[in-house]
């Protein structure tokens, strides 16, 4: 589903990825752990394509559907509710809202009235309900209280494509575990 080869880049002198180099199954799920300003997200955003590396390469098979949310950037169109946004039917969202403690009401208003947690929770659920092969995940637990969290993390374990989600949340990684897990960590 998704090779990575010898990927690498810098800031200037400052060596982020060095030679990495990953193979996803189309069920695979990869952990990239690493503390604030690693790389972790310097290389999801290569994977997705929003940065090219200084050498290497990123294939994603050509059928692959994948959807990406970044720390704080939701994929959402905030002026739209939920139900107007999601790649399912109507009762389907509600179900899957209610497993993230969710109410009917919050799915039908516009998502600029939710709180910073409520859009985190929609956010992931858009990604599941749209059937996506691949999520790609980036802090997804920063600013979540533990019940949001363990919701989310309920809903990850769950999902029958392939993951790959950065965190430096230890108790993330530990509850949903890895196929493979990249480790990321400052050269000083």
């Amino acid at each position: 589903m998704l090779k990575i080869s010898n990927l690498s880049f810098s800031y200037g002198s400052e060596v982020i990825l060095d030679r990495l180099s990953l193979n996803l199954p189309s069920r695979g799920l990869v952990a990239v752990i690493g503390d604030n300003g690693t790389g972790k997200t310097t290389l999801l955003r290569i994977i997705i394509g929003q940065l090219a590396p200084d050498s290497g390469t990123v294939k994603i098979t050509t059928d692959v559907r994948y959807g990406y949310v970044a720390q704080g950037v939701y994929g959402l169109d905030l002026e739209r509710n939920l139900l107007s946004q999601a790649d399912a039917e109507a009762g389907e969202i509600y179900q899957a809202a209610s497993t993230m403690d969710l109410s009917p009401t919050t799915v039908t208003v516009p998502l600029n009235q939710l709180s910073r947690g409520q859009l985190t929770k929609m956010a992931v659920l858009k990604l599941i309900l749209d059937r996506l092969d691949l999520i790609i995940l980036d802090e997804l637990t920063n600013h979540l209280d533990i019940r949001a969290r363990e919701n989310i993390e309920r809903a990850l374990a769950e999902y029958p494509g392939a993951i790959i989600y950065a965190t430096h949340d230890e108790v993330l990684a530990q509850t949903l575990g890895a196929d493979k897990q990249v480790t990321l960590s400052t050269s000083d």
